[in-house]
């Protein structure tokens, strides 16, 4: 690892290179600060779209499968979470080097809006991505339940 110089005008700041979700800023990209001992989760990325008849919600999550992902509803709330875990541990006299594949549990949560009918909620994995679409209705129910994945 680097040294980074700080110039003696500048003030000391520990969290200066921590984004908003806990990771570190280095080279361009996030590094995971869990390897630092600060997190022990990871954060997939989502896109989220609206078409004129429904929202949807796509999750990476390579090396997640069905079993290990799941989504619910509760209090007009969507709650996506799970595990994706190591898939080898280091055998004897092997060193590791760098673990930038983020592992452990995740969980993103979203609000859903006003006009998304909570009851017509549906969730597929396909190739490591999570879809999740929700109709759109002119009045949503609340109701706490589980969304099956297919």
């Amino acid at each position: 690892m680097a040294l980074i110089r700080r110039t003696e005008a500048s003030t000391f700041d520990p969290w200066r290179d921590v984004d908003s979700r806990g990771n570190w800023l280095g080279f361009g990209r996030l590094l995971e600060a869990r390897d630092w001992g600060l997190r022990t989760e990871w954060v997939p990325p989502v896109d989220v779209m609206e078409s004129e008849g429904e929202y949807r919600i796509c999750v990476a999550l390579p090396g997640v499968g069905k079993a290990e992902a799941k989504v619910s509803l509760l209090d007009g709330v969507l709650t996506i979470q799970g595990e994706r875990k190591a898939k080898a541990p280091p055998t004897q006299g092997e060193t590791t080097h760098r673990l930038e594949i983020g592992r452990g549990a995740f969980l993103r949560s979203f609000s859903m809006p006003s006009d998304a009918d909570e009851n017509a909620v549906s969730a597929r994995m396909d190739d490591g991505i999570l879809e999740v679409t929700i109709r759109k209705a002119s009045q949503s129910l609340s109701a706490a339940r589980d969304v099956n994945i297919d």
